[in-house]
């Protein structure tokens, strides 16, 4: 029985409760949740002795089968395989469940693609998001225009604009200037491998894409406001929010960028935070006040002690590990909604920092080192948003020039 959420286990993992409870705890679960947790736990045992099976049987399939005959059963909760992850890797860490399965290493295709990948990450610096979408690309190719069998060297310049034609017929413009992109590289790739004969990238022809600047829906400074007053700062949870979104409205980084700080790139006292940016990139940038304040109030009071990781943003329940960009994401939705407000993205807050910045006088060029654009061009899209700042530049239209006087007599 679990000392604290009353939880009686019996079966055969019944030999593992006091394990289980101390891993809970180690993970950060309250009572609540380590009762919810051992409730399911409980129903796998009774579940596996109603089959003869023992602790040694379980394995990631097992697991599938047993979620299924929950959601069949009537239950509301832990209804998923990730939901028990934790005891299978427990269960695995003591050596009670065989270890899971190691895959062997890959042969032919797969072999050359994982070669590209490691090209990918450790020459281009591509984050793991752009990797697999280049890898995913690579074998969407190869499965199209290489049959089994069939050597790389028989790949003509036809396999290659015949692909990417048909992807054009099923992709928007936008995706297809991506497919070709990372066509490109692939094929340098495999040419600089000598696993082709000729430089193929060359015959990749380009996507046609009708270049439209799309700028995100304005925010104005009263609805940053509302968002940040709309964080419950009694809680954890709106202490860390709070912290979030004011990161996006003063310093303008992206939300990927803010879940993927640790709390060593805060370097308090010359007040500097680390910045790792699109491929690796790093820079420092100086620490607003009000922003140290926040994120101060949040590691005193927000940041579980538990924490599993030492990311600076963490989950605010159990397993407590550090936030996805897409975490990041929500904790602004979440905000938006509490406001009132329709739902606000983080790039709608980056795009206040840069047009507060341009409002305050600051020439485009430190704007861009502020938001880290590799290119000008990019920061110069930011000219477009503040209309009302621009509308001075504009010179007079001239006034229409009047007809000339008819000479005396003339009808």
């Amino acid at each position: 029985m679990h000392s604290k959420s009353r939880v009686w286990l019996s079966g055969p993992l019944e030999p593992f409760t006091a394990g289980f409870d101390a891993e809970l705890a180690r993970l950060g679960y309250t009572p609540a949740g380590t009762r919810r947790k051992l409730e399911a736990v409980a129903h796998l045992s009774h579940w596996l002795a109603g089959r003869g099976m023992t602790a040694g049987d379980i394995e990631a399939k097992t697991i599938g089968e047993f979620v299924a005959a929950r959601r069949a059963a009537g239950h509301s909760s832990q209804l998923t395989g990730q939901s028990l992850a934790w005891m299978l890797g427990y269960l695995r860490g003591v050596g009670a469940v065989r270890p899971a399965a190691v895959s062997r290493p890959a042969a032919g295709t797969e072999l050359m693609l994982e070669r590209f990948g490691s090209f990918l990450a450790d020459e281009r610096g591509l984050a793991g998001k752009t990797r697999s979408a280049h890898l995913d690309s690579a074998r969407r190719f190869l499965a199209a225009v290489i049959p089994d069998g069939e050597p790389l060297s028989a790949l003509t310049a036809p396999d290659v604009t015949g692909f990417l034609a048909g992807r054009a017929r099923v992709q928007a413009p936008g995706t297809t200037q991506n497919t070709a992109s990372m066509l490109r590289t692939f094929l340098t790739w495999l040419y600089a491998e000598g696993r082709i004969a000729g430089p193929l990238a060359g015959t990749v022809p380009g996507a046609y894409r009708r270049r439209r600047i799309r700028m995100p829906a304005l925010v104005t400074e009263a609805e940053a406001a509302e968002l940040l007053a709309a964080c419950d700062r009694t809680t954890a949870q709106g202490l860390r929010d709070y912290a979030i979104v004011l990161i996006l409205k003063r310093m303008g980084l992206r939300a990927g960028e803010i879940a993927a700080l640790t709390l060593e790139d805060v370097d308090w006292r010359p007040g500097i935070v680390v910045i790792v940016g699109k491929g690796g990139r790093r820079d420092q940038l100086p620490l607003p006040r009000d922003v140290a304040e926040a994120i101060i109030a949040y590691l005193r009071g927000g940041r579980p002690a538990a924490a599993l990781d030492r990311k600076l943003f963490v989950r605010s329940v159990a397993p407590h590990r550090g936030l996805t960009g897409y975490a990041v994401g929500h904790a602004v939705a979440r905000a938006a909604r509490h406001a009132g407000l329709d739902k606000v993205r983080p790039h709608q807050l980056r795009y206040l920092a840069a047009t507060a910045m341009q409002a305050a006088g600051a020439p485009l060029a430190e704007i861009g080192q502020v938001l880290r654009h590799e290119d000008e061009r990019t920061t110069s899209l930011y000219a477009k948003v503040d209309v009302a700042a621009l509308r001075p530049l504009a010179p007079p239209w001239p006034a229409a020039p009047s007809a000339p006087a008819l000479p005396a007599g003339a009808s």
